[in-house]
């Protein structure tokens, strides 16, 4: 799933820590975002949003709904 592309439709609220989190990230509903790598066994994925390169482990990212994936089935970062 190298270079999916996609963009984010909701963050959960639940937990206002893990908000300040990814919004430091960048990662906003409508935010534009591409998937570099995944690793294997429930390991983090790196991530590009505009200019800047982060990695999102895999807790965070089972919060992070997307859509627009292309080249994936993938229901969340």
């Amino acid at each position: 799933m190298l270079a999916s592309e996609g963009g984010v439709a909701e963050v959960s609220d639940h937990y206002p820590d893990l908000l300040r989190y990814v919004g430091k990230m960048g990662l906003y509903p409508k935010t534009k975002f591409k998937v570099l790598s995944i690793e294997p066994f429930n390991g983090p994925i790196k991530i590009k949003v505009g200019s800047s390169e982060h990695i999102l482990g895999s807790g965070a990212a089972q919060y992070v709904f997307v859509t627009e994936v292309q080249g994936s089935t993938a229901e969340a970062v």
